[in-house]
């Protein structure tokens, strides 16, 4: 089982997988990997960015993503164990 954080500085996302390489074989599972490029969850990052996309341009500060962007965000984040189910 692996536990990581994200490689992003101050981005409060800890994941816990089992496999710690993206299923798909693209590449780690970093948090920066889940919440940009995960094909995994590309229709979960699309509601994420239209959600953002209502107040703030995309790609958003990390900060902001959290604070203005929270309920967005967490339910983003939720979607993780579609990356458990595929491992």
């Amino acid at each position: 089982m692996a536990i990581f954080s994200n490689s992003l500085t101050d981005f409060p996302l800890v994941i816990i997988i089992e496999v710690p390489n993206c299923p798909y074989g693209n590449d780690n599972q970093t948090a920066e990997h889940i919440l940009l490029e995960c094909a995994i969850l590309k229709e979960d990052r699309k509601r994420l960015i239209a959600a953002v996309a209502k107040a703030d341009n995309w790609p958003i500060n990390k900060e902001m993503l959290i604070k203005k962007h929270y309920k967005a965000f967490a339910k983003f984040t939720k979607q993780v164990d579609k990356i458990k189910e595929m491992n």
